[in-house]
Order: structure tokens, then C-alpha cells, then sequence
């Protein structure tokens, strides 16, 4: 395991952000399962298979989303850091889809035209969403430099601007509504002390309630969710007042009943199961960039389908991950966004809860920690 482990307990991290992470892309590749597996999916029908598949679909990238705006407090804009660790792979798996899937070679530049322009054969659309909400908060974080609530407002304020954009093209529709997630996200972070302070049997009881009401509100608007996978603008508010309150609200339901999950796991002291989950969301965009490709292994009918499609495209695209991808700067560079300088040589290392061990035991475990890092 120290080959693909999680960093230890100095690096920084917060473990509990990884284990959503790591939960999050794993229903992203369970709802993409899902989709191939049923065609026509998302038109409504009585199977059960439709109903986790739209359920999934209502929060899996809000909950993204929210968690990458989560761990921007604090942290200044690279564009072009940015640029290369989510625009670059962008276009490099779309140009490695169009020769995989379609190979009429002289129609690869209307493809990459139609997968920017409207968001079409460009199945990465989060990674253009995420680096463009990211230039929206360099106009936050500057606005913050010189109000006390100028980051607040900031948000406000582009969140309206930009659902006031009529257009469907440059993935507009997509920020219109992601974007009030992602600064959520990012006001959590810096309003944590004032949430942390809130009385825990009113946390307790937020966090229960969450998936009761999600539950609830997802079959009362059932019908009026057959184009979940289609983003939608505040702007529809005007007409479908309903409806929009819905879809958003399902969303910021899914990422309380995430953390509500999260809560569980560690009421439990369930480490290692907290720990594998944060595993994998060190490796979320390795996942996430891998799996569309990967997912079409899958074999079989219905269930069968479902499983060896997920199981394939998670084990495959760790495995593509850590033994290629992450080894060489030649892949690492233009297929994820940067280099690995030290490969995939992380530890997975679960640290005993404190007070487990009697003190010389701590100390002899600290000891062989440094002398793992020295190595």
C-alpha cells in the first residue's frame, strides 16, 4: 500500500474533504454506469435503475463543486497553473475520444469546435466550469481586498450577471447554475468557525433531516426532472419558479446528506473506511478523466452491465493512473494537468487515535514515520 497510499498527517489536508471527494466521483462514475447500460435512461419509467440514476444525478456535481470552492479559501488564483491543470486535460482526453470513438480524422477540429462552443461530445465540461468559476473569484477575492463583505456581495452579484447571460453556448448554461455552488463551497470555509459553534443537537438534527427532506422533495418533483443532466439557469425562475427552487434545492440537499454520511463515518470510527474514501479523492480527477473512456469495457445486460462498467472504469482508471499516467511528466502533464514529481508514491498511513498508544509507542511510531520520510 505505501505505492498508493494517503498522505500522512503533516501534509495539509483535510481528510474528511478528500472522503466526500472520494465519494463524489464515485457516484459520478455509477450514474455514468447507469447511462450506458439503460439508453434512454433519464426519459421517466417505473425501474428502480431510473430512479438512482436521476437521484444521483441531482447532487453528484453540485456536491463537486462545492467541495473544489471549499478549498479555495485562502488561496490565490494561478490562471495559468489553472489553466494547465483543468483547460489543457480538457482538450487532451477530447482529441483521445474523438480518435478512440469516432476516427473520421478530417472532422476532428468541428469537434473540438462543437465540444467548446456548446459543450457537445465534451463529456469534461466540469473541468471548463471549474477553471471559469475560478476566474469569476480572482473578481471576488479582489472585491474582498477592499469591503468586509465585498466577497459576499461579489458572488451575489456575478451569479446574477451571469444568469442574466441568454445564451446556451461556452458553457455558460453550466456556470449559471454550478456557480452558486461553488461559492457556497467557498463561504463554508470561511464561515467553518461560525458553523462549527452551532449548537450540536441543531448540526445533529440539520444533518439527519437532510436526506428525510431530499428523499421527500425529489419524488414530489419527480416528473419535472426528466432533463436532470440539463443545467438549470436562476433566470427560469420567471417561468418555472417551481422548478428551479427544486432542482437547486436538491442539490444543496445532496451535499448535506453527503456530509451527513460523513458524520455517520465518523460517529462510527469507521478510520479506514474514511481513509480509503479519501484515497480516492486524491485520485478524483484521475477518475474522472478516465473513466469515460474506460466505462465502455463493461459487458453484460441491465445490473450486470452496470457493476462490470463501474468496477472496470474505477480499478482500470486507478490502475491507468498510478502505473502511467502519474510516472511520466510526457502523460502526466497534457492528461492531468501536472507532474508527480515523486510518482505515485504516496503512504497509506492510519495513525492510532490519540491516546490509543502509551507514549514511548507514539514516540517509537514517530520515529519510523521520519525515518519513511527520509527514505
Amino acid at each position: 500500500m505505501k505505492a498508493v497510499g494517503f498522505p500522512g498527517p503533516d501534509s495539509g489536508r483535510d481528510l474528511g474533504i478528500d472522503a466526500l471527494k472520494g465519494f463524489a466521483i464515485l457516484l459520478v462514475v455509477l450514474g455514468h454506469a447507469f447511462e450506458l447500460a439503460d439508453p434512454g435512461l433519464f426519459v421517466p419509467n417505473a425501474s428502480f435503475r431510473h430512479h438512482l440514476a436521476t437521484f444521483i444525478y441531482t447532487f453528484h456535481m453540485p456536491l463537486f463543486i462545492f467541495l473544489a470552492g471549499y478549498v479555495m479559501l485562502g488561496k490565490k488564483v494561478r490562471v495559468g497553473k489553472s489553466f494547465l491543470r483543468l483547460i489543457v486535460p480538457f482538450f487532451a482526453w477530447m482529441i483521445v475520444r474523438f480518435f478512440i470513438f469516432f476516427r473520421n480524422y478530417g472532422e476532428i477540429y468541428r469537434f473540438v469546435g462543437r465540444g467548446v462552443w456548446g459543450m457537445e461530445g465534451a463529456p469534461l465540461w466540469f473541468l471548463w466550469t471549474l477553471f471559469t468559476c475560478y476566474l469569476l473569484l480572482i473578481v471576488v477575492q479582489y472585491a474582498g481586498k477592499y469591503w468586509k463583505y465585498g466577497e459576499e456581495l461579489g458572488f451575489l452579484g456575478l451569479f446574477v450577471l451571469v444568469n442574466l447571460v441568454p445564451t446556451s453556448v461556452l458553457g455558460v448554461p453550466q456556470l449559471q447554475y454550478y456557480f452558486l455552488f461553488f461559492a457556497l463551497g467557498y463561504l463554508a470555509a470561511k464561515y467553518k468557525d461560525r458553523i462549527t459553534d452551532i449548537k450540536p443537537s441543531v448540526k445533529t438534527a440539520i444533518l439527519a433531516l437532510s436526506p428525510v427532506a431530499m428523499v421527500v422533495v425529489f419524488f414530489l418533483a419527480y416528473y419535472k426532472l426528466r432533463f436532470v443532466m440539463v443545467p438549470v439557469p436562476i433566470r427560469d425562475i420567471l417561468h418555472q419558479p417551481l422548478m428551479v427552487v427544486e432542482r437547486f434545492a436538491l442539490g444543496m440537499l445532496g451535499i448535506l446528506s453527503a456530509y451527513a454520511l460523513l458524520a455517520a463515518v465518523k460517529g462510527l470510527k469507521a478510520r479506514k473506511l474514511e481513509a480509503s474514501f479519501g484515497w480516492l479523492g486524491l485520485a478524483s480527477l484521475d477518475l474522472y478523466v478516465t473513466h469515460g473512456i474506460l466505462i465502455h469495457l463493461g459487458f453484460g445486460q441491465g445490473w450486470t452491465k452496470v457493476f462490470s462498467a463501474f468496477f472496470i472504469a474505477v480499478l482500470g482508471g486507478l490502475a491507468l493512473a498510478y502505473l502511467l499516467l502519474r510516472n511520466w511528466r510526457v502523460f502526466s502533464y497534457p492528461f492531468l494537468g501536472r507532474s508527480y514529481k515523486f510518482g505515485p508514491r504516496y503512504r497509506l498511513e492510519l495513525l492510532p487515535a490519540p491516546g490509543a498508544l502509551p507514549a514511548p509507542a507514539a514516540l517509537e511510531l514517530g520515529s519510523a514515520e521520519q525515518a519513511a520520510g527520509k527514505d
